[in-house]
């Protein structure tokens, strides 16, 4: 057989480099496809999955049901954080404002920070968490403070662009600490504020 093979190959060469021509690009497109299946894979774990790490269980809302009542807030509970076992149910809330430090002004998503501070899926690099009862007390991401020059300690001044009331009282928070960037696509390239409730409340005003 050895024989036939060999004989064959000398003679027709062409069919046998063909053969295996096919099969390695077979093999190659076949390694190609996995690599961006494992890849795909790796950047949701990295950003989406990242946000909900922390968590031991993620509720999505159905219709036009607001995640946001049913858990509520630190200082009013939810539904869902009123049930046994639940030791807090945090629901990410946006609002938008104008930040102004120093001679920069910048536009910025502000966040509140639940009571555990792994359920937002943060990480600090520089200062400390604001307390939950601190009405001024806010952090903002290390990219946006090199940025624009902010350091820990400084005051960043908040103007509200979101909610019924159209021109609510700023607000002059002190950056008690800075954050990785969140990798979350809903925050990607966006300057990102994580302020106390009470902050937060301050922030958007009565009717914020």
């Amino acid at each position: 057989m050895w024989t036939v093979a060999l004989s064959q190959l000398r003679t027709q060469p062409r069919r046998y480099v063909s053969l295996v021509l096919a099969i390695l690009i077979g093999t190659l497109f076949l390694a190609a496809s996995f690599l961006v299946s494992s890849t795909a894979q790796a950047t949701l774990r990295a950003t989406l999955g990242s946000t909900y790490a922390g968590a031991d269980l993620v509720v999505l809302p159905s219709g036009s049901e607001d995640v946001s009542d049913l858990a509520g807030t630190s200082a009013e509970p939810g539904p869902l954080a009123r049930l046994d076992g639940v030791e807090e149910a945090y629901a990410l809330r946006m609002a938008w404002a104008t930040a102004r430090a120093a001679d920069a002004e910048f536009g910025t998503t502000v966040m509140p920070l639940p009571h555990d501070p792994a359920l937002a899926g943060l990480t600090v690099t520089a200062g400390a968490l604001p307390a939950a009862d601190d009405a001024r007390g806010v952090t903002l991401d290390a990219q946006t403070a090199d940025r624009h020059g902010v350091a820990v300690g400084d005051v960043v001044t908040l103007a509200s662009e979101s909610g019924p009331a159209p021109a609510t009282t700023p607000v002059d928070a002190v950056v008690t600490g800075l954050t990785q960037p969140s990798p979350d696509p809903m925050l990607s390239g966006q300057a990102q504020v994580w302020a106390s409730p009470a902050a937060l409340t301050a922030v958007q005003g009565q009717d914020g």
